[in-house]
């Protein structure tokens, strides 16, 4: 694969997670989105379980293939 598809394909995910945040949250900045994805990261580090939780629910909301490699 080459560079300019990889970026291509990264912009589309991009947008993909973006339309999906946006739906879910509108009136979030960036910045808070940023936050809820650390404060995820932190928690999935003191409780495993969250983990799954957040996994299962995500692959309610991913798009087809997505995290299939």
């Amino acid at each position: 694969m080459t560079a300019k598809t990889r970026k291509k394909e990264q912009e589309q995910m991009d947008s993909y997670w973006l339309e999906k945040i946006r739906a879910i949250a509108p009136d979030w900045s960036l910045g808070t989105i940023v936050g809820a994805l650390a404060a995820a990261v932190a928690e999935c580090q003191d409780d495993p379980t969250y983990f799954d939780e957040i996994t299962a629910y995500g692959a309610t909301i991913s798009p087809p293939g997505c995290g299939d490699e």
